[in-house]
């Protein structure tokens, strides 16, 4: 009896050491969660031809065992689309998130990210990512001529390189589409040709617009397009000639550039109509001293990524120049 009384007053004293330091019995629990598992996260899709949208499924799988749910799958950028199979999964189920990229408006190598939102209290968020190279058989030094304001009768000469990447592929005929302008080719390498486009003395007052058409035997670019923009002038000058936006990111304000419109020596006009095409360019128009206007343009927020060209076309009450023809350029990134 002693022995046993002695036993329970030391498991006595131990309980009540336990309480007095704050412990607890510990119990072993296990806690039920989703959990979210790619196969891979990224891929890279190798050469991608210039203009092709290709696509890739990365597969997932809950390996928890509470259901999972994709809250949010969100790109970096428009270029790219992501399109889920399913938005809950249960335990051990798969799914497909589909990535497709359009591959427009791009040239060289690309990286593009994907976020992937869930309720995996261990990975709330997963990273995926694609990339590539995208390459053409065919690429121009210049997407479009601006020639600006050529005097009548001094004409005006520019030239194109054409890079043949793919030694394959060979160009068959370049082609003007307006008479006033002549276009000769030049071969510099296997690799290379130059094209050289000459607008001539005689063309006649107001725009020059015409189109260069590259033939060649690639099947992913048998036709080029290559825009010619100028304007023939008599008393009516511009400076710039050219309006060039620069590299400007996607949906941001821009400043505003000035051109001028004048006459030498000075000569009352009127400026009756001015019209943009494509419609991307606000244009302000303001009275200077006399024979002078200022134009004020201001590039509106473009979504498309890439080049951008166009022409502010000005009607004035000038009879030997009636029309006005301002080019702009600029490339929109993201």
């Amino acid at each position: 009896m002693k022995i046993k009384n002695v036993l329970s007053l030391i498991a006595f004293l131990i309980f009540g050491l336990t309480v007095s330091n704050g412990c607890t019995p510990v119990k072993q629990t296990t806690t039920d969660a989703p959990s979210l598992h790619f196969d891979q996260v990224s891929y890279n899709f190798g050469k991608i031809p210039k203009g092709k949208k290709v696509s890739h499924n990365f597969t997932f799988t809950n390996t928890g065992n509470e259901k999972l749910v994709i809250t949010k799958v969100q790109p970096t950028c428009g270029c790219t689309v992501a399109v889920t199979s399913s938005k809950e999964l249960l335990p051990g189920a798969k799914g497909v998130i589909k990535i497709t990229f359009d591959s427009q408006g791009y040239l060289g190598p690309i990286t593009k990210t994907i976020t992937v939102m869930d309720n995996d209290p261990a990975k709330p968020s997963v990273l995926l990512s694609i990339s590539g190279d995208v390459v053409t058989d065919v690429m121009l030094s210049k997407p479009a001529l601006f020639f600006g304001s050529i005097k009548k009768g001094q004409g005006a000469q520019q030239s194109v390189d054409i890079f043949i990447s793919n030694p394959s592929v060979h160009i068959m005929s370049v082609v003007s589409t307006n008479p006033y302008i002549k276009v000769s080719t030049v071969s510099q390498f296997m690799s290379q040709e130059t094209i050289n486009v000459s607008v001539l003395p005689d063309a006649g007052y107001g725009p020059l617009n015409a189109d260069i058409l590259i033939l060649s035997s690639s099947k992913e670019q048998p036709a080029l397009h290559i825009p010619v923009i100028g304007n023939i002038v008599g008393d009516i000058l511009l400076n710039p000639d050219v309006v060039d936006f620069g590299v400007v990111k996607a949906h941001a304000e821009q400043s505003i550039l000035p051109v001028y419109l004048y006459t030498q020596p000075p000569r009352e006009f009127s400026l009756t109509k001015v019209t943009v095409k494509p419609d991307i360019v606000h244009v302000k128009v303001m009275k200077q001293n006399q024979g002078s206007y200022k134009l004020e343009l201001l590039l509106k927020p473009v979504k498309s990524m890439g080049g951008i060209h166009g022409t502010i076309t000005v009607l004035t009450t000038m009879k030997k120049m009636p029309v006005v023809v301002i080019p702009f350029q600029g490339t929109i990134e993201p």
